[in-house]
């Protein structure tokens, strides 16, 4: 019996701070500025791939007002990693906060799960790269590699990809590089990413307002084409275009004043990725 509630205590022990949760081997570099374009650079991208489906088969015209319920929502969730991550301003995520709130076993089975998340993430988009990357060629990479590689002939697989996507792999290697030559690099990589990508989203805006129909938001069901359900439904799907607001959290180690940047940068890169977001499906519809 008391091997049991021994092996319970251990699985279920917490992780000691150090008295000073500031200190780290880390480099403190990151602003508030800093910080809200990693935010905006996690955010900004990944939504408008489901933008066109969700507007097209879920929600409507009214799919702006989804990505507006879907932001709120999220950033409930947002504020509270914003809230562990100024207390424990430490690498790690929701592994490292689940550690310290409710013990370790809990902290493992998170930890593998943001692990996966990361892995299938960066590939899925990696993938996407590639994808488009390739049409810009006019198939010319793609097709090259299978005739060099395979022979011509595609390979026939339930699992595998249909060749080695040999461009995805390289985008991944180069950005680990990037990322562990340090903060402060990747940081202004980053930066200029996410201005260049804030650029084109407006200018996609601007450029549709000069073909807008505003008789598309009265036509057949109106501006709710599948009903306000469907407005539900389609922010259940928006809500992933909010996925990567953790990385704020998760940069809490190298953040200069870690208290007040996160939170700020929090509430800064939602209200621009929403209305980001919301100004793209008003374009679009």
């Amino acid at each position: 019996m008391s091997r049991l509630k021994r092996a319970l205590s251990n699985i279920n022990r917490k992780k000691l701070l150090d008295e000073d949760v500031l200190e780290t081997q880390l480099e403190r570099c990151l602003t508030t500025w800093d910080l809200t374009l990693l935010g905006i650079g996690a955010m900004i991208g990944s939504g408008l791939f489901v933008l066109t489906e969700v507007a097209a088969n879920t929600a409507g015209p009214s799919v702006s007002l989804s990505y507006f319920i879907a932001g709120i929502a999220a950033l409930l969730a947002a504020i509270c990693y914003a809230e562990f991550g100024a207390r424990i301003p430490k690498a790690g995520s929701a592994y490292i906060f689940a550690y310290v709130a409710v013990g370790e076993i809990w902290a493992f089975l998170v930890g593998w799960n943001i692990l996966l998340e990361y892995v299938v993430g960066a590939a899925a988009t990696a993938k996407a790269f590639s994808g488009y990357f390739d049409e810009l060629t006019g198939g010319y990479i793609n097709q090259f590699i299978i005739d060099t590689l395979l022979g011509g002939e595609e390979w026939q697989s339930d699992i595998f990809s249909e060749f080695p996507d040999i461009m995805a792999a390289l985008l991944i290697v180069i950005l680990i590089i990037l990322v562990s030559s340090g903060a402060a690099l990747s940081t202004k990589l980053n930066s200029v990413v996410v201005v260049t990508s804030l650029g084109l989203v407006v200018f996609m805006f601007v450029t549709s307002m000069f073909y807008a129909d505003v008789s598309n938001w009265s036509v057949g069901n109106g501006y709710f084409a599948y009903g306000f359900t469907g407005t539900l439904s389609g922010a259940a799907t928006c809500f992933y275009a909010y996925l990567g607001f953790e990385v704020i959290a998760v940069s809490g180690e190298e953040a200069k004043t870690p208290a007040k940047s996160i939170p700020l940068a929090t509430i800064y890169s939602f209200t621009v990725s929403a209305s980001c977001y919301i100004l793209a499906s008003i374009g679009l519809t």
